[in-house]
């Protein structure tokens, strides 16, 4: 019964018991080889206990199977970016987009993984046409503002930072770079304020104690 061992796989996944999901993938894999999703899901699992390259061989094979299956090109090119294998990654990236134009999944990863490999310029295309189509998308509007921050383009990073504390007011990493935003703007006052209420919402912020320390002491006016 491979929908049973499917099904099971998939439960204990969800509870985080990958290991003991692995046997019920593989045995229904066995039974039914072609089988996209439990392949699909079978590589998902490999990849979070680290058996890194037997994942990407599943989701090579799954492509072999179904060569527009858009969520392996994700799944392989997420895992390819993680290990520097970016050309290949973009690839993968670039097929999703080429056979749906809107896709908001591939649009943010190829955009992350861009910013993360010193691209911003090309990232910001790709977290805009995330926004167009889901504006409240919380990670795209910081990702945008921090491409922005590093092309030096200040006022557009610090509409997006500002942006991202309106969505999520406790999150400490739209106010650190929101922070770190008014203080390359030279607007010391704010960017303190920024990293003080992240310091409130979790004490133990390292880059909010650093940069507050940075700006205190730099922001002290000399006694006569």
């Amino acid at each position: 019964y491979p929908d049973a061992h499917f099904s099971l796989a998939n439960t204990l996944l969800e509870l985080n018991r990958v290991a003991a999901a692995l046997p019920h993938y593989e045995e229904a894999l066995r039974l039914r080889p072609s089988h996209l999703n439990t392949r699909h899901n079978f590589a998902q699992a490999l990849v979070r206990i680290g058996r890194v390259d037997e994942a990407i061989a599943q989701f090579r094979l799954v492509l072999q199977l179904d060569p527009a299956d858009r969520l392996a090109h994700i799944g392989l090119a997420n895992v390819l970016a993680a290990q520097n294998q970016v050309d290949e990654a973009l690839q993968h990236f670039a097929e999703v987009l080429r056979l749906d134009p809107d896709h908001v999944d591939a649009h943010y990863n190829l955009g992350t993984t861009l910013l993360q490999h010193g691209r911003p310029a090309e990232a910001l295309e790709h977290f805009g046409a995330v926004l167009r189509q889901r504006p409240g998308h919380p990670d795209a509007r910081l990702n945008l503002g921090a491409a922005c921050l590093r092309l030096k383009r200040l006022p557009e990073a610090v509409e997006h930072f500002a942006a991202g504390v309106r969505m999520a007011p406790g999150d400490t990493r739209a106010r650190n770079n929101l922070g770190l935003a008014f203080s390359a703007l030279g607007r010391t006052a704010e960017a303190i304020e920024q990293f003080k209420e992240s310091l409130r919402l979790n004490p133990d912020d390292a880059l909010a104690r650093e940069q507050l320390a940075r700006l205190q002491a730099t922001s002290v006016t000399p006694r006569e």
